[in-house]
């Protein structure tokens, strides 16, 4: 409806740009429950504002904004993690898997630290590689075994000496050898002097941190001339050979063998390089 007058037109019809019906006119709320939904504001997306400080005038506000004025607001009521961390909680060792982990003394983007773990080496320590384990295995534990031909001679010699049987067995754990056999002879030869089993694998050791040690042994049946009993081996420092010492503690000669002596059950064990 338009009225005529000489100073006075008026209008009906206009579009109310009120935030409310307490402003002077209805209310905005109608259009925006009707309007389409987004789920995901980008920044340049815009939101009506009244302004408080302006007389309550309509005005926009991006979403841009919104975030950044949330940020400053939050940052101070929150502690920011951002940056490096140089302290974290103590460390866990677990049962399986190949990394370390931790979890950090206080909260970030990314809770749990990886340890990156080198591989040991003879430079570096380090974690042992999975093929590497039988090897250490076999350092701190395995047995290595073998046979030694035992051998006897008198004064340094063995001429015409004959053996019919000269097996010698051997078990070496670490350092530690312990040897065992049997000999028997059907010619004791010509030779004389002190009597010596010959043939042994691994010298006995001598120095630090070992000392100058010598190593006896037993002989569990000998069967020589003038009935010498308790018979004992006798394994010198740094020697390659084994004495064989009386229950007087003298040594066993040729003298004391014949033709046909045995010595049955030999066994000693001593310390190797």
């Amino acid at each position: 409806m338009k009225l005529d007058a000489p100073e006075v037109t008026i209008f009906t019809n206009m579009p109310h740009t009120h935030a409310s019906a307490a402003q002077g006119g209805p209310s905005t709320a109608p259009e925006t429950v009707a309007a389409t939904a987004k789920a995901t504001p980008v920044d340049a997306d815009q939101l009506p504002l009244v302004d408080s400080a302006a007389s309550n005038v309509l005005k926009k506000l991006t979403w841009v904004n919104v975030k950044a004025t949330l940020k400053a607001y939050f940052d101070t009521l929150y502690t920011n993690n951002t940056g490096t961390v140089t302290s974290v909680a103590a460390i866990t060792l677990g049962t399986t898997g190949t990394d370390l982990s931790s979890t950090v003394a206080t909260g970030t983007t990314t809770p749990v630290i990886t340890l990156q773990v080198p591989s040991a080496s003879g430079a570096n320590r380090g974690a042992l590689l999975a093929a590497d384990w039988t090897t250490f295995n076999n350092k701190q534990v395995a047995s290595t075994t073998g046979s030694w031909t035992i051998g006897v001679t008198f004064g340094g010699g063995n001429t015409g000496v004959v053996l019919a049987e000269d097996a010698g067995y051997w078990v070496k754990t670490g350092k530690i050898v312990t040897l065992t056999g049997t000999i028997r002879l059907t010619n004791k030869g010509s030779s004389t002097g002190v009597a010596v089993l010959t043939g042994i694998p691994f010298p006995t050791v001598s120095g630090p941190p070992y000392g100058n040690p010598r190593c006896g042994g037993v002989i569990g049946q000998a069967n020589i001339f003038n009935t010498i009993t308790n018979i004992r081996i006798w394994a010198d420092h740094s020697a390659s050979t084994l004495q064989l010492i009386t229950n007087m503690n003298t040594n066993v000669t040729d003298v004391h063998f014949t033709n046909t002596s045995a010595l049955n059950g030999i066994s000693i064990t001593y310390i190797t390089a």
